[in-house]
């Protein structure tokens, strides 16, 4: 991720955890073992993490700047 002022979209892994509180264990039982996707987040200019999903001018976007 980079920037520290300006938005940005990074990408979160997918990861797997165990139920332990809610909402998750309104649906699953306590311990259920869950297998998170891997989807893309975005920093917003208020410094908040919210799930980001990209519209298709987004995708055809052709000014797009990777950062590794």
């Amino acid at each position: 991720m980079v920037g520290t002022e300006k938005e940005c979209l990074f990408l979160v892994q997918g990861s797997a955890f165990k139920v332990n509180r809610r909402p998750l264990n309104i649906i699953y039982p306590e311990g259920t073992e869950i297998n998170y996707q891997p989807h893309v987040d975005m920093k917003t200019v208020d410094n908040t993490i919210v799930p980001w999903l990209c519209s298709q001018s987004d995708m055809l976007s052709e000014d797009w700047i990777v950062v590794e």
